[in-house]
């Protein structure tokens, strides 16, 4: 989590959100065995990519009928963990966890930029809660609810503002007959909704520049943009609703799968198609990664010197830039790629893993000089200078690795194994430890 954006079209992207990315990234954790076991571990890893004692679990639960998308979401300091169980959710600080109770609308967590504080979407409307002040174990997790939506009104996209006073909301809403769309800044302390966009057209996706905080530094008081996307074009307005500007006359906002901004502060930002979309004019058609300056969009609308495709590619699901926005990452099922942001056209570097499998995820550790990716069992760190891979963790045949999330010295990283996968595994070692018993005794009775 995916960490997509808060797109209408899907009710299911309301969890990832375009204007609602929900990780460090786009993750894919697609392939959930209907029947498994979900867990979530940790591995400590060095400076030179090798891990450094045994990995730890701090989640293991039974999971039927995928209940949830993806396992965890990681504080962006990495000091907290918050896992989802059956009934709620857990919190795992160090070496202490507790569990608290709490009914989902949508499952999924939102963490802001404080680290400290997260969002949940309950049928109630929008909550915010405190890790530090969640109440008794075991019991209800305290909350305070920021927004009820009234009637007529239809949320479909939450996200923090960079400054973390204030919570970014998109709806449709239902006036005499006619839908309308707007974006609203709602206190994150509570006290109703200010609408920043009221669009002439319907509002498809939005983003504010989440990146700016993903890598634990905090929340940041500065003026910052949000990209948003209707059917009349890619739009850019400032956080306070003030300097709306159109940067494409044409683009298929319904056709994107996520948006990302350059954590730098500087305005560009990342846009990805997962199908081939023609604009309505048939001047152009978009296609895999492109990296696009709202800089020069601004100055000149329609600069297609602006807009740079990195990649064709279709089938990305994870997608990020390093934590100092010196690379630019992106993965399919089939493997990881990168290259500097700033080297316009150059030829992407793939990882290359020995033993590998499907990819679930990849993670930038915070010095920028290593990845971890999660390929079928195994989770490997890659060494950007040397070129080179190393496994630091393997779990059970039946299972797969995903979603790593890389801060300071440790990786935390979810499985889930195919519980029917692992009987059948099973069952096959077993057959084959019969044979082998039976042939040393047929060979011990000289072959009798």
């Amino acid at each position: 989590m995916k960490r997509l954006l808060g797109l209408a079209a899907v009710a299911a992207s309301v969890l990832a959100g375009l204007g609602a990315r929900s990780a460090l990234s786009s993750t894919s954790v697609g392939g959930i065995p209907a029947d498994c076991q979900m867990k979530v571990s940790r591995a400590k890893i060095d400076a030179k990519g090798e891990r450094s004692g045994d990995p730890t679990t701090f989640l293991d639960v039974s999971m039927v009928g995928n209940w949830t998308a993806r396992a965890f979401r990681r504080s962006w300091d990495g000091r907290i963990v918050l896992s989802h169980t059956f009934s709620g959710f857990k919190v795992t600080k160090g070496a202490e966890s507790s569990d608290y109770k709490v009914q989902f609308l949508h499952r999924n967590f939102w963490w802001a930029p404080d680290s400290k504080r997260f969002m949940i979407w309950l049928p109630a409307g929008i909550a915010v809660l405190n890790s530090d002040d969640l109440g008794t174990p075991g019991e209800g997790a305290k909350y305070k609810i920021v927004y009820r939506p009234p009637a007529g009104h239809f949320p479909f996209g939450v996200a923090w503002a960079p400054t973390g006073t204030d919570i970014l909301l998109s709806e449709h809403v239902e006036e005499k007959g006619v839908t309308k769309t707007a974006l609203m800044r709602i206190n994150a302390e509570g006290g109703g909704a200010t609408a920043i966009v009221q669009h002439e057209s319907e509002l498809v996706f939005y983003m504010p520049p989440d990146t700016w905080f993903e890598d634990g530094s905090g929340p940041k008081a500065k003026k910052f943009p949000i990209v948003f996307g209707a059917k009349d074009g890619l739009w850019v307005v400032d956080g306070d609703g003030g300097g709306k500007q159109k940067l494409l006359e044409q683009f298929p906002s319904q056709g994107l799968a996520d948006v990302m901004w350059d954590p730098t502060g500087k305005e560009r930002f990342l846009v990805l198609f997962r199908l081939q979309f023609a604009q309505d004019d048939g001047k152009k058609t978009w296609k895999g990664l492109y990296l696009d300056n709202a800089d020069e969009l601004r100055k000149k609308k329609d600069n297609e010197a602006a807009i740079e495709q990195i990649s064709d590619d279709v089938d990305v699901h994870s997608l990020f830039f390093s934590p100092k926005g010196k690379y630019v990452g992106w993965a399919n099922s089939h493997g990881v790629s990168y290259r500097e942001t700033n080297a316009k056209g150059g030829a992407p570097v793939k990882v290359e893993l020995t033993g590998g499998g499907e990819v679930h995820g990849f993670t930038w550790a915070d010095d920028e000089k290593h990845l971890a990716v999660a390929a079928a069992n195994h989770l490997f760190t890659y060494d950007l200078a040397a070129k080179s891979a190393l496994q630091v963790v393997e779990v059970d045949r039946a299972a797969f690795i995903a979603e790593p999330f890389w801060r300071g010295d440790e990786i935390v990283y979810s499985s889930f194994i195919d519980i029917l996968e692992k009987r059948r595994i099973d069952q096959v070692r077993e057959q084959d430890e019969k044979a082998r018993k039976e042939q040393e005794e047929k060979e011990k009775n000289g072959g009798k």
